[in-house]
């Protein structure tokens, strides 16, 4: 159902080449930043329930159509390594996340403002396995807000993001739990970055 969603959201986004023939054309913006934050992981069951600080670096792209060089609209891919540290102390881990999905902005011509919008549907968060226990989720619900100034071709860029994790693969000491513990994973985090946008 996800994947029907998102191919309609894409045939939305380019149908816009159609909207005008001079004002419009693609654009790529590649992306730096450093992500902070929380996140919380439970269970049903009660087997899992911690929750602690995220923070890393990492690294994007964002890529679609720009209409005169006001509004924007196309794909939203990052990929970030953010440590997880347990709130009280006991343990920490290494993350490997990305997460796929469309966004639709504005902003001001040549310089100034911009601000956008976003969901992903697709991604992995992954943990490195921890004193016999690693967790995997997938099936991402996650939301973004974001704004930047942009001078020429740089942006200092602000965005928010949070939403949830539906689905965990979960292994201790290679003995999978996930499941009758049906965890489940929340993200809300910021990320502070500097991008690149380049009008093709």
């Amino acid at each position: 159902m996800k994947t029907k969603k998102f191919a309609a959201m894409l045939i939305t986004i380019f149908s816009l080449n159609g909207m005008a023939q001079d004002g419009v054309g693609p654009y790529v913006e590649p992306t730096l930043f450093y992500e902070t934050g929380t996140s919380q992981f439970s269970s049903d069951s009660g087997i899992i329930n911690f929750d602690g600080k995220l923070e890393g670096f990492g690294v994007g792209v964002k890529g679609g159509l720009h209409v005169w060089e006001i509004g924007f609209a196309g794909l939203d891919f990052m990929y970030s390594q953010p440590k997880f540290t347990e709130s009280q102390g006991r343990f920490s881990s290494n993350t490997k996340s990305w997460l796929l999905g469309v966004l639709a902005g504005a902003q001001m011509p040549v310089a100034g403002l911009r601000v956008w919008a976003g969901y992903s549907p697709l991604g992995n968060m992954d943990q490195d396995r921890d004193r016999g226990l690693q967790m995997k989720f997938s099936n991402p619900s996650i939301f973004k807000l974001g704004a930047g100034i942009h001078v020429s071709m740089v942006s200092i860029n602000l965005e928010y993001l949070w939403g949830s994790y539906g689905k965990s693969d979960i292994t201790n000491d290679n003995s999978t739990y996930a499941t009758f513990a049906n965890a489940s994973a929340k993200r809300n985090t910021f990320l502070l970055g500097v991008s690149f946008p380049i009008n093709l």
